[in-house]
């Protein structure tokens, strides 16, 4: 069950409104990542075939940093905005800086391919942040009562069914508690009739005899002289 179920109704509206922000986040930059890596690459990829037909040398140079690299970083950024999960914008943006390094270092051929390398790196980290942030807001609204409709009426019907199953497991498990009980009691069973014991009266005393003396050495004395 979602938690925070209680006082929901009062943050609905504030939980909705951030819900929209972050799915607007999630399409604004899985366009741009689309944009910016998927058709760059395509295109780099028809570029190098051509350079490559017509004995120009610099395909692969457009083929590192157009294709493999714009396609090594469009895989994590989207998945980023996909499964929502923070992790694969560090992978992105490392392979963000390695590529710019890489631009760096080949700039001499292509200054352009520096240029653009350089533009996209801003573009992706200002996408980045943002995603990270709706990342981060997505999983907290995922854990409030409502999620992802935030409508009363439907919350209203699932806070019904959620009460309803609640009630139901609490008289199952009542039920099964008293029969648990009810079973696990034994029945005594009285094998023999109980019967009060006489008191056994014994002759211990009597056949203690004074000794030295039996009842005919008896004799009371008078006062005579």
């Amino acid at each position: 069950m979602k938690i925070n179920v209680l006082n929901y109704r009062h943050e609905i509206d504030g939980f909705k409104k951030r819900l929209e922000k972050c799915e607007n986040i999630y399409n604004r930059c899985g366009f741009i990542y689309i944009i910016a890596y998927g058709v760059i690459a395509v295109i780099s990829l028809i570029y190098s075939g051509l350079q490559l037909f017509s004995l120009n040398y610099n395909w692969i140079d457009t083929l590192l940093d157009g294709v493999i690299f714009k396609a090594a970083i469009f895989v994590p950024a989207y998945l980023s905005v996909y499964k929502k999960e923070n992790k694969y914008i560090l992978f992105a943006a490392a392979i963000t800086a390695i590529n710019v390094l890489t631009a760096i270092c080949i700039s001499h051929c292509n200054g352009m391919m520096l240029t653009i390398d350089v533009s996209l790196a801003v573009l992706s980290v200002d996408c980045f942040l943002q995603t990270a942030a709706a990342n981060s807001d997505y999983h907290f609204l995922e854990k409030q009562f409502g999620f992802p409709y935030f409508n009363e009426i439907n919350d209203d019907k699932q806070f019904d069914k959620v009460t309803h199953n609640i009630e139901s497991t609490f008289r199952t498990s009542s039920e099964n508690r008293k029969k648990t009980a009810s079973d696990s009691m034994e029945k005594i069973t009285v094998s023999e009739r109980i019967s009060a014991r006489t008191v056994e009266k014994n002759n211990y005393m009597n056949d203690v005899a004074l000794s030295g003396e039996s009842s005919s050495d008896l004799t009371f004395k008078t006062e005579e002289d």
